[in-house]
């Protein structure tokens, strides 16, 4: 069982935390850079299949999360992995 000082004092814990927060924040900028893009182009202009595009990027908001993975396992079925 791991301490939380363990985390902080043993070298291994440490780096893998400092790994998952840099990845955490990398992550949040690149989608934040992305999604602005995005909404300026939805909102300034005009083009095909645009009211779809809202609807679909708009669609995982209005199930809950257990409901999205309820359908995941409907649609795929219950697989394992296999070893190689």
């Amino acid at each position: 069982m791991v301490h939380y000082t363990d985390i902080l004092t043993k070298p291994r814990y440490r780096e893998s935390l400092f790994d998952t927060i840099f990845l955490s924040v990398a992550v949040t900028l690149v989608t934040l850079a992305i999604s602005t893009l995005l909404s300026m182009v939805l909102v300034r202009w005009e083009f095909p299949l645009k009211k779809l595009y809202q609807a679909l990027i708009t669609f995982p908001l209005s199930f809950p999360g257990v409901v999205v993975g309820f359908m995941i396992i409907i649609l795929f079925g219950r697989q394992e992995l296999s070893p190689m």
